[in-house]
């Protein structure tokens, strides 16, 4: 557990019964604020590198945007999906590459 987590337990066990409402409601309070704290925080992204766009990839491998569609479809190249539109990092591109030996 963690100390906040173990506070607030002891806070729990040592607390009047009559008080446990006002208690839950300001649990519920805290809840609705991590919450709306979460949804407004900017995505992690795990790489400093910027996205490429299907287009992108197409004219550095020099294939159509179909074929590309199909390779992040079938995982031999790695994507990543953000509702319709495909992205894929530039490193995925050189992993790609590696593996058909060019």
């Amino acid at each position: 557990m963690t100390p906040i987590s173990t506070l607030l337990e002891q806070s729990l066990a040592d607390m009047p019964i009559a008080d446990l409402p006002a208690f839950l409601g300001m649990i519920a309070t805290i809840q609705a604020r991590a919450q709306l704290r979460m949804m407004q925080r900017e995505p992690v992204r795990r790489e400093a590198e910027d996205l490429l766009t299907v287009a992108d990839v197409a004219k550095r491998l020099n294939m159509s945007a179909y074929r590309v569609y199909e390779l992040c479809r079938q995982g031999k190249l790695k994507a990543e999906h953000f509702g319709k539109s495909v992205r894929v990092r530039p490193s995925a591109v050189a992993e790609y590459l590696a593996k058909q030996g060019a």
